[in-house]
């Protein structure tokens, strides 16, 4: 893979979609695409026309016993990536561990509202929490508001309501 150091590598300009595949097949991949559309035209970068192509390619040589795809793009490249689905394998046990991350979102950057490849609070967030026996750190902002987590979404059920 040759890669062109864009803004995307240098500066955290792009988008990623981290998507499952079962059977060789991809899971909710127009959900998916849309919201890297989303993300890469905030960003003021086009997908290219064949990018699908591309992406079924890559699962074609590389999908045998591929758990997850990541669909990178940025201003000059088009990356894929793959590895086993971490969840298949997670240990059975009756809880996940959470724990409340020291870093904090900034509510005012519009990074927070899109998929970028701005992740590096995520990244060191997860490693510390792992180092301390937590599954997933979670996230306020500076408000002191919850968020979301370093690799996954919140939902609340209130009074019968998600």
């Amino acid at each position: 893979m040759n890669l062109t150091f864009d803004d995307g590598y240098q500066f955290g300009l792009g988008a990623f979609e981290t998507l499952a595949l079962v059977n060789g097949q991809p899971i909710w991949l127009e959900a998916h695409e849309a919201r890297m559309r989303q993300t890469l035209d905030w960003l003021g970068i086009t997908l290219p026309a064949d990018w699908k192509n591309r992406f079924q390619t890559y699962i074609d040589r590389n999908g045998e016993g591929m758990g997850v795809v990541k669909i990178l793009a940025s201003a000059n490249n088009l990356s894929f990536t793959a590895r086993p689905n971490p969840y298949e394998t997670l240990e059975s046990r009756p809880g996940f561990v959470l724990g409340l991350s020291d870093i904090r979102r900034n509510e005012s950057s519009p990074f927070v509202r899109h998929k970028t490849f701005n992740y590096g609070d995520s990244i060191l967030a997860k490693r510390q929490a792992a180092k301390n026996g937590i599954d997933e750190p979670i996230f306020c902002n500076s408000c002191g508001e919850l968020t979301e987590g370093a690799v996954s979404n919140l939902f609340f059920i209130k009074d019968g309501k998600l």
